[in-house]
């Protein structure tokens, strides 16, 4: 499974694979084009943009991409631990 390295513009800070070691909480459910999409098989983490945002990307089979802003990195990981337990364990630097 690859992660990316960029997402369209954005630098990916932190990456983590998401495995059997991350309950999906089901706490949050994300669509794209009306489809509830299932367990997301990755989730990333940008660089703060020019306004101090970062974004958690979260990557599905088939290549789909869901994202969230956030004001710190710190959040973002908040996030993705409350939707996939155990995740914070899984981040890596992607630089």
């Amino acid at each position: 499974m690859l992660i990316p390295k960029k997402i369209g513009s954005q630098e990916v800070l932190f990456m983590a694979v998401i495995d059997e070691t991350c309950e999906h909480t089901k706490k949050c459910s994300h669509t794209l084009d009306g489809k509830i999409l299932g367990k997301a098989k990755w989730a990333a983490i940008t660089k703060p943009d020019n306004n101090g945002s970062c974004y958690l990307f979260m990557g599905y089979a088939n290549d789909e991409l869901t994202d969230s802003s956030h004001e710190t990195v710190k959040d973002a990981k908040e996030q993705a631990e409350w939707e996939y337990e155990g995740i914070s364990n899984n981040w890596q630097n992607a630089t």
